[in-house]
């Protein structure tokens, strides 16, 4: 019997990224495992960048349309055959006992949470020739999932999450382009699901360089509004819009938001720092 399903969405133009993820997948110290890798109409196609792996325990579903990475992860999720999901992003590696330690963890912790349980992983968010362990905290009793990520500035990344394939179905996936991860966790929390941390560091994330659109960011916030406390919201003020207008250098556009919002003391902390980063570079160029 399958234990774990892994759930893979791809799309990439960039090679040798997919084998690197589903290698890592394979060599779980697990061996019951099943691996969907959901081709979401890819450039290049998930089978040519697996030819060289023969292992029976990897599915290969094709879309016949671009559905984006969460209804792609839906597609996966129905076509699990495993008691648990986890989802892996393909340019991100895991390490070889995530799915075991989060086996473990579970466990012990069903016995008092019952069986509606996620369980989110530490990692090592590799951002260039940067190295930084994230979530520095679990998220504490009575605190909710939209404050812990945006108030408290953690992180619940796609990758690092392990569940009941059961929940999964409960509450899945939005037809999203962004934030598919916040919009996932906010369902589960609404489906009654506690949300746990595995402490150890059980994968990298590489971060890959992109600007946020802030405009979708809004549309997005409108849309879930209701499953985030006023806390939240603010958080999400600052943490995804305001700091992306910032980087777009769309800067009176973000001081009259943080006017409008009461975050002008935070407009000018992200202003100071965005420039100090600016000199950091500039003078390192210098030397």
């Amino acid at each position: 019997m399958t234990h774990v399903t892994v759930v893979i969405p791809f799309y990439s133009t960039i090679p040798g990224l997919l084998i690197k993820a589903v290698q890592s997948a394979l060599k779980q110290t697990i061996n019951n495992i099943q691996v969907i890798v959901v081709d979401d109409c890819s450039p290049l196609e998930a089978k040519c960048e697996l030819k060289s792996i023969t292992d029976p325990r990897i599915k290969i579903i094709r879309n016949e349309y671009n559905l984006h990475g969460g209804l792609s992860r839906n597609v996966g999720v129905r076509n699990a055959e495993g008691q648990f999901v986890a989802f892996l992003d393909y340019d991100d590696i895991w390490y070889p006992t995530k799915l075991e330690k989060q086996l473990e963890l579970y466990e012990q912790k069903s016995v008092d949470l019952g069986k509606d349980i996620v369980i989110y992983s530490t990692c090592k968010i590799i951002d260039g020739s940067r190295e930084i362990i994230r979530p520095t905290r679990k998220i504490q009793e009575g605190e909710t999932v939209g404050e812990y990520l945006f108030k408290a500035q953690q992180i619940i990344q796609t990758s690092g999450i392990l569940l009941p394939t059961a929940l999964a179905k409960r509450a899945p996936f939005h037809s999203l382009k962004r934030h598919q991860d916040y919009q996932f966790c906010l369902s589960l929390e609404k489906c009654g699901a506690k949300f746990v941390l595995l402490e150890s560091v059980a994968y990298e994330f590489i971060q890959i360089p992109k600007l946020n659109d802030y405009n979708f960011s809004l549309e997005w916030l409108n849309m879930y509004k209701d499953l985030l406390s006023n806390e939240a919201t603010t958080g999400f003020y600052y943490l995804v819009i305001l700091r992306s207008m910032i980087s777009h250098k769309h800067y009176k556009r973000a001081l009259v938001f943080s006017l409008k919002h009461k975050l002008l003391a935070k407009f000018i902390k992200a202003i100071c720092l965005k420039f100090a980063k600016q000199l950091l570079k500039t003078f390192r160029v210098i030397k």
